[in-house]
């Protein structure tokens, strides 16, 4: 009269499926860890993600700030100008290399990125 092994393994299976979907991704640890300003932390999963999926631009701009934190200048420039180059719409991604430049006095460079994020919207 009590409930049935098949019922209780089926409700056992269920539950232990959506526990194990209420752990977070790559992706969801990496954003957490870069917006609690975590970055040693941050940087294996927002690497990870980005090597995984390299058109996510919201991961790749939390990456590429992570790596501006973490002071790896020359990762960060080889990336950036890469990501930058091959997504030229992407005016975040523009504006961060554009800024990395004038804090490298490097108008210059600083000048393409720029020109692409007037290309992209000039009543901005």
């Amino acid at each position: 009269m009590g409930i049935s092994l098949w019922r209780s393994i089926g409700f056992f299976l269920a539950i232990a499926f959506f526990g194990v979907m209420l752990f977070p991704s790559k992706r969801e640890m990496g954003k957490y860890f870069s917006e609690s300003q975590y970055f040693s932390k941050a940087s294996f999963y927002l690497e990870k993600q980005f090597h995984k999926d390299p058109a996510d631009m919201a991961n790749t701009e939390r990456y590429l700030r992570i790596l501006l934190q973490n002071k790896k200048y020359g990762l960060f420039e080889k990336i950036g100008e890469q990501v930058a180059s091959s997504h030229p719409g992407e005016d975040g991604i523009q504006f961060m290399m554009a800024e990395y430049c004038e804090n490298r006095m490097e108008p210059g460079r600083a000048c393409v990125y720029l020109e692409r994020i007037l290309k992209n919207s000039p009543r901005d």
